[in-house]
């Protein structure tokens, strides 16, 4: 009877061993594949968010008031869009927004109130490089965790999508009042 249960245990005993190494496995292909996600992600944004930059320098500051027809954002309303959804979606990873940006904070009409170009310029760095900021730090390690917001649940992972989703959107509708004002986006212009 000793014996039989020596063999059981040794038995029991490596079952266990083995689901602990693959376990500590799959944790760090797990890790491995995350934090390639967010090197993808970093990758984009910083593409993005660099055509972004560079086609809002290269709007006129007289036509940041331009819009293609009523109701719909002006260029700076979508430049200011775009750094305020920046900050939005960072502060679903814990980080803190400006104070003027915070939920229920009185100023809640930003794109109407900054339409400079300097201040739209300035507004719209600091959002990205806040972004890329937290981008470099973040290890995506909790990607799957589900955060809510306004408008529906989402992982972090689906909300780090969003973000570059929605650079790219807007990037597309700048290059589209761009061209309706007779500016050639700056990197596809003939050298």
């Amino acid at each position: 009877m000793k014996g039989l249960y020596h063999v059981l245990f040794t038995i029991l005993l490596c079952f266990f061993l083995v689901q602990t190494i693959s376990a500590q496995n799959m944790k760090g292909k797990m890790s491995g594949q995350s934090s390639s996600f967010v090197k993808l992600i970093v990758g984009d944004l910083q593409q993005t968010s660099g055509k972004i930059i560079s086609l809002a320098d290269a709007m006129p500051a007289e036509d940041y008031n331009w819009r293609p027809m009523e109701g719909v954002r002006s260029v700076s309303e979508v430049y200011v869009h775009i750094a305020l959804t920046n900050y939005f979606l960072l502060y679903y990873f814990d980080i803190k927004m400006p104070d003027n940006m915070e939920p229920g904070s009185e100023n809640t009409d930003l794109e109407k109130t900054i339409t400079g170009k300097k201040e739209v310029m300035e507004l719209l760095k600091k959002s990205f490089v806040a972004t890329q900021k937290f981008l470099d730090n973040y290890s995506g390690a909790d990607l799957n965790t589900k955060v809510e917001l306004p408008f529906g649940k989402f992982t972090k992972g689906q909300l780090l999508m969003i973000l570059t989703g929605h650079a790219h959107e807007h990037l597309g509708q700048s290059i589209a009042y761009a061209r309706m004002n007779h500016i050639v986006p700056p990197w596809s212009r003939k050298k």
